[in-house]
């Protein structure tokens, strides 16, 4: 009886936070431009197979990883930095 709770504990817990990811993920899929054909590009390098976008941020060089599965990321350090 006491795995029967705690399975059925884990699978509510489970779907609750897939829940809330899915609204995570719909409000960064939500927005628009102005503009409506345009097109950008930008210069990369393939290292180790990651196709790497390097960046300048306030005269500072950064290699940022393309990563079109992911929402954005810095490191704690560079966020603190620009702060």
């Amino acid at each position: 009886m006491k795995i029967a709770k705690i399975l059925t504990y884990f699978i509510t817990l489970i779907l609750l936070n897939s829940c809330s990811l899915n609204k995570a993920i719909k409000h960064l899929k939500e927005g628009e431009t102005v503009q409506e054909n345009y097109k950008v590009t930008f210069p990369f390098e393939i290292k180790n197979g990651f196709i790497i976008v390097p960046v300048e941020i306030e005269n500072k060089s950064y290699d940022f990883l393309l990563d079109t599965g992911s929402p954005n990321l810095v490191s704690t350090e560079l966020a603190e930095s620009l702060i």
